[in-house]
């Protein structure tokens, strides 16, 4: 394996799961929001 390959490999893998997090903050914010009030 090629190490640029082996980079964006990585690379994507974390942009992967920074969308995965934020999809999940994303579904409690809103449940947060409405204990707050």
């Amino acid at each position: 394996m090629q190490p640029l390959n082996f980079l964006r490999a990585v690379c994507r893998l974390l942009i992967d799961k920074q969308k995965h997090q934020e999809r999940q903050l994303a579904q409690t914010v809103p449940s947060w929001g409405k204990g707050a009030e």
